[in-house]
C-alpha cells in the first residue's frame, strides 16, 4: 500500500478536476483536518488553518461541521468506525483463537502504521480530557476487549476475560505509542510508504502478540 499515509492530497487533487459530492466533500476535509491537527494540535488549529490547506473557504466547512468541537468529534467517530472494521475483517478467515487473536493485534498495528495522524489524534491526551471525546476513544477499547474477551478460555469469568482484555489493550497502545516515538514513516527509495508486511510495525506485531498470547496461555494453565 504506498500512499497510505493518508486521502487527503487524492482529495486536493479531485476537487480541482471535479466537483465533489456533499458526503465527499466531508470525507475530503475530515482528511485534511487530521493532518492538520495532527501536527499543531487540536487547540493551536484554526478552521480557517483547515480551509486553507484543504483548498476551500471557511463557510464550506461550517456546510458540514456546525464548528472545530464539532469537526473534532467527527473525525473520532470515523476513525472509531474504520478501526472497529479492520479488526472486524481481520478474523473472518482463521479458525483457532489464536489466529484470530494474533491476526486482531496485527490488524491493530496496521491500522496504526497506515493511519499515524488519525491513531495520534484518537489516543492522545485531549479526547482522554474531555467527557465527549473520551467516551468515544472508551467505546473502542470496550469493542476491542470485547473481541478479545472472547479469545480467552471460556473457563474464566466474563469479567476475569474482560480484565484480562483490557491488559491486552493497554499494552497493545503502549507498544503503538513507542513505535510511533521511535520510527517516522518508514518510506522506501521513491518516499512511499512500503507495505506493512515490510515494515519493523510488522515485526513488532509479529512479536508481541506471540509474546502476549503466550503469556495468556501461560497464565491460564496455572489458573
Amino acid at each position: 500500500m504506498q500512499d497510505a499515509t493518508n486521502r487527503s492530497t487524492t482529495h486536493k487533487v479531485r476537487t480541482r478536476s471535479v466537483r465533489l459530492s456533499a458526503s465527499d466533500r466531508r470525507e475530503m476535509l475530515m482528511d485534511v483536518a487530521i493532518s492538520t491537527f495532527s501536527k499543531k494540535g487540536y487547540h493551536a488549529t484554526t478552521m480557517e488553518e483547515i480551509a486553507i490547506a484543504a483548498g476551500v473557504t471557511k463557510p464550506v466547512i461550517y456546510q458540514h461541521f456546525n464548528s472545530k468541537r464539532d469537526l473534532y468529534a467527527a473525525i473520532l467517530i470515523r476513525v472509531k468506525s474504520d478501526l472497529e472494521t479492520a479488526l472486524q475483517t481481520s478474523n473472518t478467515t482463521f479458525n483457532t483463537k489464536r489466529e484470530r487473536f494474533e491476526s486482531g493485534f496485527e490488524a491493530y498495528f496496521k491500522f496504526v502504521y497506515e493511519h499515524r495522524p488519525a491513531f495520534e489524534l484518537m489516543f492522545s491526551s485531549r479526547p482522554r480530557k474531555d467527557p465527549e471525546f473520551r467516551e468515544i476513544v472508551d467505546s473502542i477499547d470496550e469493542h476491542v476487549a470485547s473481541s478479545i474477551s472472547m479469545e480467552i478460555d471460556s473457563s474464566f469469568d466474563a469479567d476475569h476475560r474482560h480484565l484480562i482484555a483490557t491488559g491486552v489493550i493497554a499494552l497493545a497502545e503502549g507498544i503503538a505509542r513507542r513505535y510511533l516515538r521511535e520510527y517516522g514513516p518508514e518510506l522506501d527509495e521513491n518516499g512511499f510508504l512500503i507495505s506493512f508486511e515490510e515494515s519493523v510495525a510488522f515485526i513488532w506485531a509479529k512479536r508481541m502478540s506471540s509474546l502476549m498470547w503466550n503469556g495468556m496461555e501461560s497464565f491460564q494453565s496455572q489458573t
